[in-house]
């Protein structure tokens, strides 16, 4: 006899639930620590000083971007070990029954954070993207303005916060108000 399908449904979004919460969540610390690291080794300043509370939160989407496409690749992976199992356990014509729930099966929250960490840690490892050089912003920081601030004008924007900016002002590294600065796209 077949098991109800509401009991499964609840499970899945119980268990997506708890991903995403998982996922959020790392994605801030990852945030928080790469954006804490680049601003102390590249301008020597404490984000947490320069940056407003809306610019920690939404700096988690360059990290979750970045954690989210091996989180598919994984759970991709997952759905083929699934389909695997099935076919040798049951025949090719199971292949895909129940591939949802028992791939779902395969990741509890805590097995999921572990991938998760895993999967930040090998884009940290393998990519410039994460890599402050001394007077260089990373790449994911980059913003492709130039502003006109008072006493510099045409200063290359390094960082665009919420409130605030990081000015490169002939050599000299200067935090503004956001409010006072004209910006427009720099030129190449």
């Amino acid at each position: 006899m077949s098991q109800p399908t509401e009991p499964r449904r609840k499970i899945t979004l119980l268990w997506v639930v708890e991903s995403l919460s998982t996922a959020s969540g790392i994605a801030f610390l990852a945030s928080a620590i790469a954006h804490a690291t680049a601003f102390h080794m590249t301008w020597g300043l404490n984000y947490f000083a320069v940056a407003s509370p809306t610019d920690v939160v939404m700096g988690a989407f360059n990290p979750l971007l970045l954690v989210l496409g091996p989180a598919v690749a994984i759970m991709l992976a997952g759905a083929a070990v699934t389909v695997a199992m099935n076919v040798a356990r049951e025949g090719p014509k199971a292949a895909l029954e129940g591939v949802v729930e028992r791939t779902v099966g395969l990741f509890t929250p805590l097995r999921l954070l572990v991938l998760s960490l895993a999967s930040l840690m090998v884009v940290v490892a393998f990519s410039d993207v994460f890599v402050p050089r001394p007077g260089r912003p990373p790449s994911w920081l980059y913003t492709g303005l130039s502003a006109d601030a008072p006493s510099c004008a045409g200063a290359s924007v390094q960082w665009l916060g919420s409130q605030s900016a990081i000015l490169d002002c002939g050599g000299e590294v200067r935090v503004e108000r956001r409010d006072a600065l004209k910006l427009r796209v720099a030129r190449a």
